[in-house]
């Protein structure tokens, strides 16, 4: 997160050589998340109203310090994609080049979104994290396909392109690669390729997934 290149880069800046900073050390979390229902009532069909564009009450798609209970998480478990030791890395070390990962979702969810967040116990064994009741996390929407022959958008009644929808019964593994970059005025462009298999006995119009998305974190986050 912007938070944490930040905090290397002040620490750089005024930790003496061999002094101690608490937390000793972070990991960056990697889940999945269910905002199904939600999604499911901003793209529910409505006829127009006065020139109102539906789209205008979508979330963004970025979210910052959610806490996001349990319900809404659609992975079984979570991946951690970069361990830090905040005493001697560097700000670029902070950094994700095309880092792989796999998540396995819960059959009884259904994932639209990949959760981000920050782990830096103190003297707490990360692993309790994962059964709070909340997590504070970035909340990357992603988006689905766009419909066929595209059209415009503008009278639509629904905005286009609507959310990833994965149902975790139907397809119970999504993997790919998570890439962060620095951006204009100390953002984070965050980069999301995700590939989601053909569930076991899916038909061929159930075919494997392929996106690419791509965010902006501001540099107050």
């Amino acid at each position: 997160s912007p938070a944490l290149l930040h905090l290397l880069t002040v620490r750089r800046l005024h930790l003496k050589p061999g002094g101690r900073i608490l937390p000793p050390s972070a990991a960056v979390v990697l889940e999945a998340g269910d905002f199904a229902a939600e999604q499911e009532l901003l793209h529910r069909p409505r006829p127009a109203l006065a020139g109102l564009h539906w789209g205008a009450l979508a979330r963004p798609s970025v979210e910052a310090a959610v806490e996001v209970p349990h319900e809404h998480i659609a992975s079984s478990a979570p991946c951690t994609v970069l361990t830090l030791d905040l005493a001697t890395a560097a700000p670029q070390e902070a950094l994700l080049s095309r880092v792989p990962f796999r998540l396995a979702l819960r059959p009884d969810c259904c994932m639209t979104s990949l959760l981000l967040r920050v782990e830096a116990p103190l003297g707490v064994p990360a692993t309790c994290s994962t059964t709070a009741s909340a997590r504070r996390c970035t909340v990357l929407h992603l988006p689905g396909a766009s419909p066929a022959g595209g059209g415009d958008t503008g009278s639509s009644s629904v905005p286009w392109p609507r959310p990833l929808l994965v149902p975790g019964a139907e397809r119970p593994l999504v993997e790919g690669h998570i890439s962060t970059s620095w951006a204009a005025g100390g953002s984070i462009r965050v980069t999301v390729e995700l590939a989601v298999p053909a569930g076991p006995g899916g038909s061929p119009a159930d075919g494997p997934l392929q996106i690419c998305a791509e965010f902006l974190l501001p540099a107050e986050l």
